[in-house]
């Protein structure tokens, strides 16, 4: 007669004394399923931790960056772009090379300069070369080409062109007005 020891929920269960155990493969895979569906279940929890950790590090990042919105402002990105060409305007510039320099995309640069300076980036170079072509005239004796060069321009004519339609006046007539 098989004795009987309280389960858990206090109900009395009956074990035999002795015995053999039928089922012996059918139990131990049952036991390997129950074990995997909990690690199963712990591998799904790890998961979802870090799925919420990572939320919360992405929520934690847009507070950041919505407090430093300025920096996505268009007439913030319009006088980065500005001032990054006033800093390199001698070397030969694409909107490409200003999108890289400024990790934005060329288009969305001459939206914001268009939008703030009523200029696109490539106009923006132009004035920029222009203006310090036109301090050059007028404190050096620099040849025109030498200025030209200074300045970005490769070609002695296109500089003499974009001057002449900006001022109204060649190089030489303007170095000549202003001395």
């Amino acid at each position: 007669m098989p004795k009987t020891l309280p389960a858990d929920g206090g109900s009395v269960l009956g074990l035999p004394q002795c015995g053999a155990i039928r089922g012996v493969q059918q139990s131990l895979e049952a036991l390997t399923e129950i074990d995997g569906l909990q690690n199963r279940g712990e591998r799904l929890r790890r998961a979802l931790r870090r799925q919420h950790a990572f939320q919360e590090m992405l929520t934690s990042m847009g507070a950041a960056e919505a407090e430093d919105g300025a920096a996505l402002q268009p007439h913030r990105v319009a006088a980065d772009a500005a001032h990054w060409i006033e800093e390199h305007y001698a070397l030969p510039l694409t909107a490409d090379e200003i999108g890289k320099a400024l990790n934005f995309h060329p288009a969305y640069i001459a939206r914001c300069m268009k939008t703030t300076y009523g200029l696109t980036p490539l106009d923006y170079v132009k004035q920029v070369r222009l203006r310090h072509a036109k301090r050059l005239l007028m404190v050096t004796d620099g040849s025109i080409e030498s200025i030209a060069e200074r300045v970005g321009y490769g070609s002695n004519t296109y500089f003499g062109r974009l001057f002449a339609c900006q001022f109204g006046m060649t190089p030489s007539e303007f170095r000549r007005s202003y001395r």
